[in-house]
């Protein structure tokens, strides 16, 4: 299913490509330029939102294998990719706080934490 609209993602790109290409013809160069950086950035938006569902569909699954009882060998590999899938996780959000942040749509939710809780989940 992811597969299915990371798809459609690339395929409402195409063709919004193309309808606007007839009009990008009478823009000026750097118009053309200011539109094509925005249409990136909203695929890269777009893909990166799709990238972090499936992220979190993998990282759902190592836990849910963590709970079985397997191997410490195979529980080690296990806990290395879920540390990954973690580390993925975090680039791909800054991607999008970036992101959110350059079409002005990031919100800011003030949180009451200590140093030693945020120093324990990294």
């Amino acid at each position: 299913m992811a597969y299915i609209t990371i798809f459609n993602v690339i395929v409402m790109y195409i063709i919004g490509f193309s309808l606007q290409r007839s009009y990008m013809q009478e823009l000026d160069e750097s118009e053309q330029k200011k539109m094509e950086l925005g249409r990136q950035k909203v695929f890269l938006l777009s893909f990166s939102s799709e990238l972090r569902n499936i992220n979190h569909a993998v990282a759902r699954s190592i836990q849910l294998s963590l709970l079985e009882q397997i191997s410490p060998i195979v529980k080690g590999h296990l806990e290395n990719s879920e540390a990954g899938t973690y580390l993925l996780l975090s680039m791909i959000n800054n991607i999008l706080d970036t992101g959110n942040m350059q079409v002005g749509e990031l919100e800011i939710n003030p949180t009451v934490t200590t140093i030693q809780s945020a120093l324990e989940k990294m």
